[in-house]
């Protein structure tokens, strides 16, 4: 062969040796990313932290090194490598809180707390991070040489084995999570915090869907029968957090802009936009049609986090138009019901008349 020919073929395989290099370095690659969410001291939620270890306890492991609070309507935990030493962290959402009941919440806890005892976390952050170098490797691969044409062909026959595999792993690891967290929380907080979390989720099983059906699941949980080995306080999640609507606004960010509610709401009747329109707008159920919807959120967790959001906004709006000590007291009680599951305006729209002397006190966009 020519020194032309040796040097021609070396520089059709640079892009090849480029792309499987760069592929290898992503792999080889911790994620070093810093959690979301906003972090939950335990001397500032000491019954959130005791449930979290009773349960860690119950499926066999170690409380995480801290907790976090976030905006996705999900729960999930993770390990990261100091040094010589793993560091455990756990992500709640802000809307599982607002949604769930303490029992659904603590059988999501375990069930997460459960990838800790089966050492899945480690698994779960290789796979992912195999599942994203694969598709980037593939992404640099994009000439139409036939080197780089059948090395994509190569990959794409091998990846697909891999991604089945990794899968299937994956959905007999959540099977053995959801398992654990029934014999904690038990099969009926369980059954309804999966019921929940994915109420309309696919019937039928995707060989490289990394869970299984939550159909299928739901059965799995129910069948079980499992009273549950935790004792869990009775009442909403949001009970197990001290002043929770403080730690939600953290969580969300900015708080709702009052003329955006307004907007909202007159968009969904047709009508200017008012403080009475956004009254007639909650006392005709439209709460969830109030707020800037989630991708993927249940239609329960959307409701929630609509809740947070009207609620924030109406208090601004219904504050401004109040006067005296007595009307601001009440205040706080009224906007509850005003954003209730079965709203009832009449005690703002009372102090809103009592107040100002007028029974349609308005409040319109600026």
């Amino acid at each position: 062969m020519s020194p032309w020919g040796g040097a021609k073929i070396a520089v059709a395989l640079l892009p090849l040796l480029a792309a499987l290099g760069y592929g290898l370095w992503a792999l080889a690659a911790a994620d070093r990313e810093p959690p979301d969410g906003v972090l939950v001291e335990e001397r500032d939620q000491p019954r959130l932290w005791a449930l979290v270890r009773v349960l860690a306890a119950a499926v066999g492991t170690g409380a995480p090194h801290e907790i976090r609070l976030t905006a996705d309507a999900n729960a999930a935990v993770r390990e990261d490598r100091r040094g010589c030493r793993t560091h455990r962290t756990m992500s709640v959402g802000a809307p599982l809180f607002a949604a769930m009941t303490a029992a659904q919440l603590a059988a999501v806890l375990a069930h997460e707390l459960a990838h800790y005892a089966g050492r899945d976390t480690r698994f779960a952050g290789a796979a992912y991070r195999s599942r994203r170098t694969y598709v980037r490797t593939l992404g640099a691969l994009n000439g139409d040489d036939l080197l780089q044409r059948g090395l994509r062909a190569v990959l794409d026959r091998y990846g697909t084995f891999v991604l089945r595999a990794s899968a299937g792993l994956a959905r007999a690891q959540e099977q053995a999570a959801d398992r654990a967290a029934a014999l904690a929380a038990g099969s009926a907080a369980t059954a309804g915090a999966l019921a929940l979390l994915d109420p309309s989720g696919p019937a039928a099983a995707d060989p490289y869907d990394t869970h299984p059906p939550t159909a299928r699941r739901i059965a799995a949980v129910a069948a079980m029968r499992a009273p549950g080995s935790v004792p869990v306080p009775a009442g909403a999640a949001a009970g197990l957090l001290r002043d929770s609507e403080r730690l939600f606004g953290a969580v969300a960010g900015p708080p709702a802009n009052t003329d955006a509610v307004l907007a909202n709401a007159a968009r969904a009747t047709g009508r200017e936009p008012s403080l009475p329109v956004l009254l007639d707008a909650l006392d005709a159920g439209l709460l969830p049609d109030l707020a800037p919807a989630s991708p993927g959120d249940p239609p329960r967790v959307r409701r929630e986090r609509a809740r947070l959001y009207v609620r924030d906004g109406l208090h601004g709006a219904a504050a401004a138009a109040l006067t005296g000590a007595d009307a601001r007291t009440a205040l706080p009680a009224a906007l509850d019901a005003a954003v209730a599951d079965d709203p009832d305006t009449a005690p703002l729209r009372a102090l809103l008349t009592l107040t100002t002397g007028k029974a349609n006190t308005s409040w319109h966009c600026s």
